[in-house]
């Protein structure tokens, strides 16, 4: 079979200078007249005109031509629209231009400073447009203005040009995703090197990026929901408004940075309904720590995580990940780990371990004004990390240093010369980062075969020198996670978390211990957002980009040691009081708060999540309303008359009841609406939307009021108002479908279930749910699927998917009074008999249980039941082909009523006295058993 190979596109935003707009892409040709030794030959090449704020780059189609640059900054450039042949073309005489050479090794640009001029012709007659952009972006790098003056207005012009980039929706994966955004969100995707401008969208199922310009093979980046293993909140350019997601496809993460803080916690507070449960948001630092000191994470982990958890990200150069140096012994022909003397003293940050160099800094502290530092460098810069990988990621150094390596003496060349500088340096106080106790050498091999020069000694700069004890750069990664995991640095590593992450990082505590850096540098020191001159934001933000960022500080008391001889139970108070995570608890944490922390989300925004449950399926909710009813009046009950009304609905019907004029009759749907029918006049009367996915369950906040709390799959509880057939307020209320609901009137409150396996207990004032739960319960293990409480008896039934059935008292609901794990399947349905009994059906069986736990009867009248309602007495069992009058103490049937229904039944209720029951199917159809006389 016949292939063709991709082409390969070879341009990249790393050729663009730093604060370089790139703006718009045209197919076209060059024409220019090159030498070629005899003499002079028109060459023509076919490519792509990349115009950008500062320059024009031409990528050839053909890969052995290199990328050329035209900068419209040099000042003899000209720029004019000819006719050749009839048509448009761009003409640019510049005296220079830089040559990016595309080759297997990368290599430093070459200036070509020969006089030449270049003619561009374009696809589609667009060189006129082509034109216009060159010729207004030439005038601006020509004015007599700042560098950041000449963006400014370069991005102003761009905004005035470009129509309004929207997001295309014809990107979205599947057409049963639904987008949870009225609008696209503004935002860039932050890459080590630089951010990429583009637009936000988000379903049910996956996140999407579509960039403001198309220089990829894929337009849009698709980032799956359930994919996610972690997520977390992070700060970009001294501002708290980044969010950083990481996939479980090939463990790479993703960076973005939004607009506002506002928005980014929109998005956060989404992907914590949405993702899987195995998926982790911020760390507990406490559990952290516990974890640490117990043995069951090692110190290279525990460091990850406290980077994490401090806003550190590979993402972002200006916050990498910060690592100790922990040896200090660079030179010997062998090491030997068990000796205390080859590591460093981990008390003190770089910049104390040479006395003298610390005598000059503190001098120097003195004399100067304020804001007084001690060093005026970081130990976690850009340009550090950039050195250090030079020889992975060559392209960073290139665009740093304007298409340049850096001077061969400045570069990492040097294991040995790299920590005598660190030691000795006057300015040199970094630290290391995770690479060099990771198992993948390629920073320290010129794998590339770069040209990195000689330095002044004549020798010349390649891979990596390492220690006389490294054999090998496994060798030397391996030795250096060992000295890292060892006995030293586990008793001493509490020390530098100090430093770097605790207590002595910032204030008189820091310059008290020879650590105080820039108060750029820190965390909440300059407000940003509050700078009106925009010359000197600028000028800050520069700053902290050249000079790096402390992380964010984790902890204000002394960290504990490693080997502290502590009760956990003591440890985890302890933290609890000194631990400053405000990104929140861990996931499973978090659902023992009892109120939420959470962001609402704009409350105009309709939240939806995917119809699968955790375990995958998609289950029809279950929860069939307790009945609040008298002793039934079974002698007129046994004139009932059973009718039925085919396809009334389409769809679900998912839970009914009965308002108390015996008219309205009322249905939730799977087509998330409410749905009123009149038993009178026999015909449909209103139908209300309440959620863009079903609804699962309803009670009325009172009795005989028009006022319901119902539960839908969009993990909300309503509050809806009949009389109006307006949603009066919503709550999230769990982090799944909301599956069961009851509204309990003698207690005020509200009891909710969910898929998410936890009951909640919220407060009822006044026909108004409170925002808060007063108690949260995590005893099922599985789907909540009923529940059922009494306030006159203080009894709280809860029932699951696996068929676990939990009894509480109102009074105590830490407590369990009683557990059953006797039924095999789930619990359909639990109803009150009395104070000390009630029914359960699972798996089409009627179970009379105590509420102190022991199994009373089953029933055995009558089979494979599929609903139920009860009073003291008597139970309604509804099979496929009939409605069965039950007597419970004699476990027989007192009458049958004959059904129609052929379709599976989905709700069942009854109404006060038993004068009128009330049905739905899965199919839409109703029946109802009634007294003729209504």
């Amino acid at each position: 079979m016949i292939g063709f190979k991709k082409k390969q596109k070879r341009f990249s935003l790393l050729h663009l200078e730093e604060d370089e707009l790139y703006i718009k892409p045209f197919s076209g040709s060059r024409f220019r007249t090159v030498s070629d030794g005899d003499g002079k030959i028109e060459e023509v090449h076919k490519g792509t005109i990349h115009v950008c704020s500062r320059s024009v780059l031409f990528e050839p189609e053909r890969s052995e031509f290199p990328l050329t640059k035209y900068y419209f900054r040099d000042t003899d450039i000209s720029v004019k629209l000819v006719s050749i042949d009839g048509a448009q073309h761009l003409s640019i005489t510049s005296r220079k231009h830089t040559d990016i050479p595309i080759t297997n090794v990368p290599s430093p640009y070459v200036i070509n400073y020969e006089k030449t001029t270049v003619t561009f012709t374009t696809m589609y007659d667009l060189a006129d447009l082509l034109y216009n952009w060159v010729h207004d972006l030439q005038s601006i790098a020509l004015e007599s203005i700042s560098i950041y003056d000449k963006d400014r207005v370069a991005s102003e012009l761009v905004h005035q040009k470009e129509d309004k980039l929207t997001f295309d929706m014809s990107r979205i994966e599947s057409i049963n995703e639904k987008p949870l955004l009225k609008s696209e969100l503004s935002v860039h995707r932050v890459h080590p090197y630089t951010a990429i401008p583009g637009l936000m969208m988000l379903t049910e199922t996956r996140l999407y990026f579509q960039p403001m310009f198309n220089i990829s093979s894929k337009p849009v980046k698709k980032i799956g929901i359930h994919d996610l293993s972690n997520f977390s909140k992070k700060r970009f350019k001294l501002r708290d408004l980044a969010l950083e997601v990481t996939s479980k496809k090939k463990n790479k993460s993703f960076l973005f940075a939004f607009e506002s803080e506002d928005q980014r916690d929109l998005i956060y507070t989404y992907l914590q309904r949405l993702v899987n449960t195995d998926c982790d948001t911020d760390h507990s630092i406490e559990n952290l720590t516990l974890q640490w000191q117990n043995r069951q994470i090692s110190n290279y982990e525990y460091i990850k995580h406290l980077n994490f958890a401090a806003h550190r990200t590979v993402n972002d150069l200006t916050q990498y990940p910060v690592f100790p140096w922990v040896l200090a012994d660079y030179t010997s022909p062998s090491i030997d780990l068990r000796d205390h003397t080859v590591y460093r003293d981990l008390c003190q940050p770089i910049g104390a371990l040479n006395p003298d160099r610390l005598r000059d800094c503190k001098t120097r502290y003195m004399d100067m004004p304020e804001p007084k530092f001690l060093f005026g460098t970081h130990y976690s810069t850009r340009g550090y990390v950039i050195g250090f990988l030079l020889r992975k990621f060559p392209d960073y150094m290139l665009n740093l240093h304007s298409g340049k390596f850096d001077h061969p003496d400045r570069l990492f060349y040097s294991i040995k010369q790299e920590w005598e500088s660190v030691k000795t340096g006057p300015a040199n106080v970094k630290e290391l980062i995770p690479e060099f106790y990771e198992d993948d050498p390629s920073f320290l091999i010129n794998y590339y075969k770069l040209d990195l020069g000689e330095k002044q000694n004549g020798e010349r700069v390649d891979s990596v020198a390492l220690p006389n004890w490294a054999t090998s750069a496994d060798n030397f990664l391996q030795t250096m996670r060992e000295a890292l995991e060892s006995d030293y640095v586990s008793e001493h590593l509490h020390h530098w978390i100090d430093l770097i992450f605790g207590c002595k990082q910032r204030g008189e505590v820091a310059l008290e211990c020879n650590n105080l850096f820039h108060p750029y540098t820190y965390e909440g020191s300059v407000d940003i957002d509050s700078i009106r001159d925009p010359i000197e934001r600028r000028a800050i933000e520069k700053q902290v980009l050249e000079f790096g960022q402390t992380p964010k500080q984790l902890f204000k008391l002394a960290h504990p040691s490693r080997n502290d001889k502590v009760s956990m139970a003591e440890l985890e108070m302890k933290l609890k009081q000194t631990a400053l995570d405000e990104g929140g608890m861990d996931r499973n944490q978090s659902r023992k708060s009892d109120a939420s922390s959470r962001v609402s989300p704009d409350p105009s925004l309709k939240s939806t999540t995917s119809t699968d449950s955790s375990s995958g399926q998609n289950p029809t909710p279950n929860h069939k309303p307790a009945v609040k009813s008298q002793k039934w009046d079974v002698n007129e009950m046994l004139k009932s008359e059973f009718s039925y009304h085919q396809r009334v609905y389409r769809g679900n019907l998912t839970s009914c009841g009965i308002l108390p004029d015996i008219d309205r009759m009322l249905f939730t749907a799977t087509d998330g609406t409410v749905k009123v029918y009149s038993y009178k006049k026999k015909a449909k009367k209103m139908q209300f939307s309440v959620s863009n996915l079903a609804l699962s369950c309803m009670d009325p906040l009172q009795e005989a009021g028009d006022m319901f709390a119902i539960g839908s799959w969009d993990n909300n509880l309503y509050v809806f108002n009949l009389a109006y057939g307006t949603i009066a307020d919503s709550l999230y209320a769990h982090d799944d479908a909301v599956s069961a609901c009851q509204v309990e009137n003698e207690k005020n409150v509200v009891l909710t279930g969910s898929w998410d396996c936890t009951v909640k207990l919220w407060d009822l004032r006044e026909n108004n749910i409170q925002k808060d739960p007063v108690d949260v319960w995590y005893e099922h293990d599985d789907q909540i699927t009923s529940v059922s409480a009494r306030g006159e008896y203080n009894t709280i039934i809860t029932g699951d998917a696996s068929g676990k059935v939990i009894v509480k008292d109102f009074r105590k609901t830490s407590e369990v009074l009683a557990e059953f794990d006797n039924f095999c399947d789930k619990i359909d349905s639990i109803n009150w008999v009395n104070s000390r009994n009630f029914l359960t059906l699972s798996d089409g069986k009627i179970t009379v249980c105590d509420v102190v736990g022991t199994i009373v009867d089953e029933l055995t009248c009558v089979n494979n039941v599929k609903q139920i309602s009860c009073d003291d007495s008597y139970v309604l069992a509804v099979t496929p082909d009939s409605v069965n009058l039950c007597e419970i103490i004699k476990n027989s049937i007192g009458h049958t009523w004959k059904s129609q229904v052929s379709e599976e039944i989905g709700c069942f209720s009854t109404g006060r006295f038993g004068a009128i029951s009330l049905g739905g199917t899965k199919q839409g159809s109703l029946f109802t058993l009634s007294i003729p006389s209504l």
